[in-house]
């Protein structure tokens, strides 16, 4: 099988992260941010930057460690359901990459990585605008669109005045 246009670029986008560290995590309401590069700026923010809109997961050796889903659920079974709001904090997800950054939870939304690990090492994409990236560490970020429409994903440079590669619906643009 051969490798598609949408494969091979976002292959070669991504590819400028290899040799950089997982350095932030935020979030703006559902969509999760994360940065790579040393940060600056203030806010502070990686050299490069990519917003997830679609399904993504963090796996280490025993499986998942948090993904997409984990949003979705509060960190401590005692919270309840019903009137909890992620967006206010305390998910799942927020508590697992706290632990996974070595930073301890804090009323900041964004998540320090005070760790040597979580360095690029590879990319791999696949043919739906989809990739995996390999961290320093045994951690995989994989991501996966969903869906044939909407904005999946982007890759962008916070602090230049650049274009956003941007996946959706299984093809790509520049904004």
């Amino acid at each position: 099988m051969t490798e598609s246009n949408l494969q091979t670029e976002v292959r070669e986008r991504l590819k400028v992260l290899i040799g950089s560290r997982l350095s932030l995590a935020n979030y703006a309401g559902d969509c999760r941010l994360f940065h790579f590069g040393e940060p600056s700026g203030s806010p502070p923010c990686g050299k490069y930057a990519i917003h997830l809109q679609c399904a993504w997961r963090l796996e280490g050796s025993e499986g998942i460690l948090t993904g997409l889903g984990d949003w979705y659920e509060p960190e401590g079974t005692e919270v309840e359901v019903d009137e909890w709001r992620p967006e206010e904090g305390g998910s799942l997800q927020e508590a697992v990459l706290h632990a996974l950054m070595a930073d301890p939870p804090g009323s900041s939304r964004m998540i320090v990585n005070r760790t040597d690990h979580l360095v690029v090492t590879s990319v791999v994409s696949d043919r739906c605008g989809g990739f995996c990236i390999e961290l320093s560490g045994g951690v995989r970020l994989s991501v996966f669109p969903t869906g044939s429409r909407g904005e999946a994903w982007r890759l962008l440079e916070p602090n230049a005045d650049s274009e956003h590669f941007v996946v959706e619906g299984g093809v790509s643009r520049c904004d």
